[in-house]
């Protein structure tokens, strides 16, 4: 079980962000942190599982015909989202 101290470290350069969300920050002069509290930059659904479990669920996810990938992990912290 996740304490509550937890920090979501994620990997902008690893989700799945479409061009249009880039047109819409620049057009729109909104910043980035902004796009991917809204927007999610198009990623989808996150689900968050034990890291060694990771490779198993893309794997399963991808199979079902998903587009699935590891885009961060889960730190001690403070409580938020970290993008880096």
């Amino acid at each position: 079980m996740l304490n509550v101290n937890t920090l979501a470290v994620i990997e902008k350069d690893k989700c799945h962000k479409k061009a249009i969300f880039d047109l819409i920050m620049k057009t729109g002069s909104i910043p980035e942190r902004d796009m991917f509290n809204t927007f999610n930059m198009g990623t989808g659904l996150v689900i968050a599982v034990d890291s060694d479990k990771a490779d198993e669920a893309v794997r399963i996810l991808n199979a079902s015909g998903e587009s699935a990938a590891v885009i961060g992990e889960i730190k001690n912290g403070e409580k938020g989202v970290e993008l880096v």
